[in-house]
This record gives C-alpha cells, sequence and structure tokens, in this order.
C-alpha cells in the first residue's frame, strides 16, 4: 500500500520506486511525458464506502493501464487518486492522500481486505463506517460511534447479523 508518494526519489525512471507494484507514477516534470493512459472509474467492487471522497494529487497517472481506478479526481476526473492493482497473489494500492475519518478508515479496511481476500467485506467487520463489531465466542457486540441512530451488518460464518443502534448505543447478539 502507498499513499502520497510512497518511496519516491527523483533520477530514476520511475518517480515512485514501487510503481510497478501500484501501477501508478507520479510526473513531477523531470520527463517528457507521451500521454497517458485512457482508464474507466469502476468501484463494482463497492470498496469505498458512501461518503468516502478521494483526495486530489497533481501528477498521478498510470504506469501501465492495467490497475483498476477506483476513484479519479481533478476537472474531468482525469487523475487517478485511489487504484489496485494486482501484484503477484495480492495486489498494490495506492491512495492520492488520506485523512482520517470514518469513511476513509473504513475504505482502508476494505481496500486492505481486497487485496488480501479478493473481497471488500469479510466475516466479522461491520457494513457502515461509524459502527463497530466485535466478535466473541458466543456473541457479537456492535457499537454505534455517532451521535445519529445508525443500521450495520456484518457476516459471521456465513450468516448475516443485522442490527439498528440508538445514538452511541451499544448491542450484543448472543450466538
Amino acid at each position: 500500500m502507498g499513499i502520497r508518494a510512497p518511496g519516491s526519489w527523483p533520477g530514476s525512471n520511475t518517480y515512485l520506486r514501487m510503481a510497478h507494484v501500484l501501477g501508478v507514477d507520479i510526473d513531477n516534470g523531470e520527463k517528457a511525458c507521451h500521454g497517458r493512459w485512457a482508464f474507466d472509474v469502476d468501484d463494482a467492487t463497492g470498496i469505498l464506502p458512501k461518503g468516502y471522497t478521494a483526495a486530489p494529487r497533481k501528477g498521478v497517472h498510470l504506469t501501465d493501464g492495467a490497475a483498476t481506478v477506483i476513484a479519479a479526481t481533478g476537472k474531468d476526473k482525469l487523475t487517478p487518486a485511489v487504484t489496485v492493482n494486482t501484484f503477484g497473489t495480492g495486489a498494490g494500492i495506492y491512495l492520492a492522500d488520506f485523512t482520517l475519518s470514518a469513511e476513509a478508515t473504513k475504505a482502508l479496511t476494505n481496500l486492505l481486505l481486497y487485496a488480501g481476500l479478493g473481497a471488500a467485506s469479510a466475516e466479522g467487520v461491520s457494513d457502515n463506517p461509524l459502527v463497530e463489531v466485535a466478535v466473541f465466542s458466543e456473541k457479537i457486540v456492535f457499537i454505534n460511534n455517532s451521535p445519529t441512530p445508525q443500521t450495520a451488518s456484518c457476516m459471521w460464518h456465513g450468516k448475516s447479523h443485522a442490527i439498528e443502534l440508538t445514538s452511541y448505543g451499544m448491542e450484543v447478539i448472543r450466538l
């Protein structure tokens, strides 16, 4: 995973040393640019939660067109902001920036799950960025971290468990 300009160093054929893993590089004006790879924004996987806004970073471009662009920024949405690039048995993930928020933290969790599991969700993980889930041997605990009522669900042993929570509420489901 790379955020902003990971492993960047001028004077080589790529500015980002992990460009081949991440599927993106940053054009900082050192090289002649002969065009950019065209792309479509594809979040069919549902990786980014509702309310997440990708941050812009100038000069980001795809290295070979193989990376999937999950979010793009700029006037015409031509700058990749969040990408997933298949690499080996996992994936390289690039975020143009990261600002701490519930939605950004959920996006980060989903991206890591996707890179490791090939899915944007996993058992014992809440589908709502404002609700935490803790799973114990005989119970599931849902905790609402917001001042407004929330609904959430999580999968556990192949079964979906859903709950409605009051503001800052906590509920326990016995298994």
